[in-house]
């Protein structure tokens, strides 16, 4: 992408006064900025996944989706490029793991047997996930989501209707197209 501003810079700092230039307009604009959404906060996240059922039918509840861009000093995880879910794969058996200061999270998983009958029962994958964002956590990129389970499991929509929690930073319309991408590439 080519802006031109530090064409402009240098002209200035050289003295030209004027500068001869053309203008396009953009098919799409990705460049704006997003603004801030939410409040910090504990935020929780619950679901349950019926895993006796056929075709993923039985979900419900929450689940969330945490991207952030990890502050200078602090080795980026899974979280950075192109965050993750708050299920499985991040299970912290319940305890908060920092993510860098004033950013915590945790998940727990269990399994629950609902007995049905002497041969039937239902198993149930039960996700438990918490966020917590204090006022004064570092100043960089935090962009919290949920979306129903029921949504993703699912799988009607094309790409499902992520609800913004939490969004701080300089997050931009380019990264709201990424995140229907990822979403794409998964399924």
């Amino acid at each position: 992408m080519v802006e031109g501003k530090h064409r402009v810079c240098l002209a200035k700092r050289a003295g030209i006064q004027n500068l001869e230039a053309v203008v396009y307009r953009l098919k799409e604009d990705t460049e704006s900025l997003l603004i801030p959404e939410g409040k910090p906060g504990r935020y929780c996240f619950s679901s349950f996944f019926n895993t006796s059922a056929r075709n993923n039918q039985g979900a419900g509840g929450t689940l969330a989706y945490l991207w952030i861009s990890s502050p200078p000093g602090i080795i980026p995880g899974i979280f950075d490029f192109r965050g993750a879910w708050l299920d499985v794969p991040q299970n912290t058996g319940g305890s908060f793991t920092e993510l860098f200061p004033g950013l915590k999270y945790k998940v727990s998983i269990c399994r629950k047997v609902e007995k049905r009958g002497f041969f039937r029962r239902k198993e149930w994958l039960v996700v438990e996930s918490e966020v917590l964002i204090e006022p004064d956590h570092s100043k960089t990129k935090i962009w919290l989501l949920e979306v129903t389970a029921e949504e993703i499991f699912s799988q009607r929509s094309l790409v499902p209707s992520f609800r913004t929690v939490y969004r701080f930073g300089c997050w931009r319309n380019k990264h709201v197209k990424q995140l229907s991408q990822m979403w794409l590439r998964l399924f």
